[in-house]
C-alpha cells in the first residue's frame, strides 16, 4: 500500500508542477501586455506634449526656448533618444539624439509630426526598473499563495490516498476473485445466454410478420388494378346483363375490394407506427372523398363480419372526381361513428344507404339508415353531444359537427322515431388542383405510350383507346420504356405518355423526371391522394390521375 501511495502522489505532484508554471507563464503575459499598453500611451502623450510646445516655440520664432522644451521632456520622463529632423526623406537631423537609454528591457520608438517640414521622435524602456521589481514581486506573492493553496491541499489528498489505500486493502485477490465468478456468476451467465436466445427467436418471429406484411400490401396493390378494371367492363354490361347476375358480379367485386383495402389500412397501419409518428393521413390535402367513403365501408365491412349489414354507396356522375381539403383520418373516424352509430340503431339489420352528390360549390354526403331514430325533442340535445345509448355525453354526432365547421361545411340531422335517421355531410367543394386533370388533349396522330406492370390495365387502355381510333404502345417495364425512348427520336417527342407510379422494380414518377417528360406525360397511379407524391407533382409540373378514375377520363381529339 505504501507503493501505492508513493505512485499516486508522484503523478499529483507533477500535476501540480505543470499547474504552477502554467500559472506563472499567465501572470507574466498578463502583466507583459498591460505594461506595454500604458508605455505605449505614456510614450505617445509626452511626444505630443513636447511637439506642441516646440511648435509654439518655433512659431514664436525662439528656436532656444524650443530646445530647451526637448531637453525638459529628456531630464522630465522616461523619454530617451529624442531627435528632432527633418520630415523630408533622408533629410539630417537638426537636433540630437540625446537623452542616455535607461536600464531595462526591451523598447519601443514612436515619432510624431510638427509640422510640414519637422517631426519628432523618442523611445521608451518597456520593462524598466520599476517594471522588473514589480514582476518580480508578482511572481513571489503568487507562488506563496499557490504553495499555500498546495499546503492546504497537500493535506487533504494524503487523507484521500489514505483512505483509498485502506480500501483496497479489502479487494480480494484475482485468484480468490476467478473462484467467486466461477461460482456464483455462472447462473447468471446462462441466463444473459438464454435471454439472448429469445431476443434472437422474436427478432426471426417479427421478421416473417414484417414480410407477410409487404407482401400482404403488395398484394392488396396488385389486386386494386384488375377490381379497377372489372369494374369499368362491369359498367358497360348493366344495360345487357340480368340484373340478379349484375348484382352477384357487383358484390363479388366489392367482396375483393374490401379485403384488398382491409389488407392495405393493416400492413400500412402497422408500418406507419414503426416508422415515424407522422404521417400524411394527419396534414389537411385534397382528397376524393368518393374514395374515402369507400375505405371506410370496406372497412365495415369487415368488422361486421359476424353480423353483417349491407351497405349500399351510389355517387353521382360528377361527384367521382370531386375533391375536399380535409385530414383524412379525421373524416375516415367521423363517418366510421357515424355508420356505427346507425348500424347500433338497425333491430334487424336492414341497410343502410349512402349517396353522394354535388353542386357547384359543395359535397352533399347523405348517411340513412332504418333504425328506431330519435324523437324530435331529442335532435338538439344529441348535436349538443347528448348521448341516448348510455349516460354522460356522446363524441359521435357532436365531434363530427364541430369538424364540419371547422372545414366551413355542415352536419345536418333529420330522424323520425321508429323509422329511422339521416345524416347530411355538406363539405365545401375544392377546385380541381393544379396538378389534376380529367380531360387529356391527344394531337392527331401522336401514339399513347403506356408504362405500367399490371396486365389487366394494359388490356383496358387498348379497348379504351382504339374504340378512340388512338394507337397506343405498351411497356411492363421501366428498362423497356426507356430503351424505346432511346431508339425512337422522331416519335417520342409526339407521343403522350401514361406511367404508373408503382412498378415492381422501379418509380414511374422517377423515370417520367429522367426523360424531362413533364409537359407530356401522366401520372396515373391509384396512390394520387398521398400528399407527398401531390406536392412533387405540383413541383414538377406533372398532371397527376388516380387509378380509379380512368373510367371518368375525357380524351380532347385534335
Amino acid at each position: 500500500m505504501i507503493q501505492f501511495k508513493d505512485y499516486f502522489w508522484k503523478y499529483i505532484r507533477k500535476g501540480i508542477l505543470i499547474s504552477w508554471v502554467a500559472l506563472c507563464g499567465i501572470s507574466i503575459i498578463a502583466y507583459a501586455s498591460m505594461i506595454i499598453f500604458f508605455k505605449n500611451k505614456q510614450l505617445t502623450s509626452s511626444l505630443n506634449v513636447a511637439a506642441y510646445t516646440v511648435r509654439e516655440s518655433m512659431q514664436a520664432g525662439d528656436w532656444t526656448l524650443a530646445l530647451g522644451h526637448l531637453m525638459m521632456l529628456e531630464k522630465n520622463g522616461p523619454v530617451f533618444h529624442i531627435q528632432l529632423t527633418g520630415a523630408a526623406k533622408n533629410q539630417l537631423n537638426l537636433t540630437g539624439p540625446f537623452g542616455e537609454k535607461p536600464f531595462g528591457v526591451g523598447k519601443f520608438c514612436k515619432e510624431v509630426p510638427i509640422s510640414h517640414e519637422l517631426k519628432l521622435s523618442g523611445c521608451i524602456m518597456t520593462f524598466g526598473e520599476g517594471e522588473i521589481v514589480t514582476l518580480i514581486l508578482l511572481l513571489q506573492l503568487a507562488s506563496g499563495l499557490f504553495f499555500i493553496v498546495f499546503k492546504m491541499f497537500r493535506k487533504n489528498m494524503l487523507l484521500i490516498i489514505k483512505k483509498i489505500s485502506e480500501e483496497l486493502k479489502n479487494v480480494p485477490s484475482l485468484k480468490t476473485m476467478e473462484y467467486q465468478i466461477s461460482k456464483n456468476e455462472i447462473s447468471e451467465i446462462a441466463s444473459i445466454r438464454n435471454y439472448i436466445l429469445t431476443l434472437l427467436k422474436n427478432a426471426e418471429e417479427a421478421s416473417k410478420i414484417v414480410a407477410l406484411g409487404q407482401l400482404s400490401t403488395q398484394l392488396a396493390h396488385d389486386i386494386r388494378s384488375p377490381i379497377a378494371v372489372m369494374e369499368m367492363m362491369l359498367g358497360g354490361l348493366a344495360k345487357t346483363m340480368e340484373k340478379s347476375k349484375y348484382i352477384i358480379l357487383k358484390e363479388s367485386i366489392q367482396s375483393v375490394r374490401n379485403i384488398a383495402n382491409g389488407l392495405l389500412d393493416r400492413y400500412r397501419q402497422s408500418d406507419i407506427k414503426m416508422t415515424t409518428p407522422t404521417t400524411a393521413n394527419h396534414i389537411a390535402h385534397p382528397v376524393l372523398l368518393s374514395h374515402l367513403v369507400e375505405r371506410v365501408i370496406s372497412q365495415k365491412n369487415q368488422e361486421w363480419l359476424s353480423h353483417p349489414c349491407p351497405i349500399s354507396f351510389t355517387i353521382v356522375e360528377e361527384a367521382a372526381i370531386c375533391w375536399v381539403n380535409v385530414v383524412p383520418d379525421e373524416i375516415k373516424r367521423i363517418l366510421s361513428n357515424l355508420l356505427n352509430n346507425s348500424y347500433e340503431a338497425l333491430q334487424d339489420k336492414k341497410p343502410i344507404a349512402l349517396h353522394l352528390s354535388c353542386s357547384n360549390t359543395e359535397l352533399c354526403l347523405r348517411i340513412q339508415d332504418q333504425g328506431v331514430g330519435i324523437s324530435s325533442d331529442k335532435i338538439d340535445a344529441v348535436l349538443n353531444g347528448t348521448s341516448l345509448k348510455h349516460p354522460g355525453q356522446g363524441l359521435g354526432l357532436s365531434t363530427a359537427r364541430r369538424y364540419m365547421h371547422q372545414l366551413n361545411g355542415q352536419l345536418l340531422l333529420s330522424s323520425i322515431y321508429q323509422q329511422g335517421t339521416e345524416v347530411t355531410l355538406l363539405f365545401p367543394k375544392l377546385p380541381n388542383p393544379t396538378w389534376f386533370t380529367d380531360i387529356i388533349p391527344i394531337p392527331a396522330d401522336a401514339p399513347v405510350a403506356i408504362l405500367d406492370d399490371d396486365g389487366c390495365i394494359h388490356n383496358f387502355w387498348r379497348s379504351r383507346l382504339h374504340s378512340l381510333g388512338i394507337r397506343s404502345i405498351h411497356f411492363t417495364s421501366s428498362e423497356d420504356m426507356a430503351r424505346w425512348y432511346d431508339e425512337n427520336t422522331q416519335i417520342r417527342h409526339q407521343a403522350i405518355y401514361f406511367f404508373d407510379y408503382e412498378l415492381q422494380t422501379s418509380c414511374g414518377l422517377e423515370l417520367l423526371k429522367k426523360l424531362n417528360l413533364q409537359s407530356r406525360a401522366y401520372l396515373i397511379t391509384s396512390c394520387a391522394e398521398e400528399i407527398e407524391i401531390q406536392q412533387e407533382c405540383e413541383r414538377e409540373g406533372i398532371k397527376l390521375i388516380p387509378k380509379g378514375l380512368i373510367k371518368e377520363l375525357h380524351f380532347n381529339l385534335s
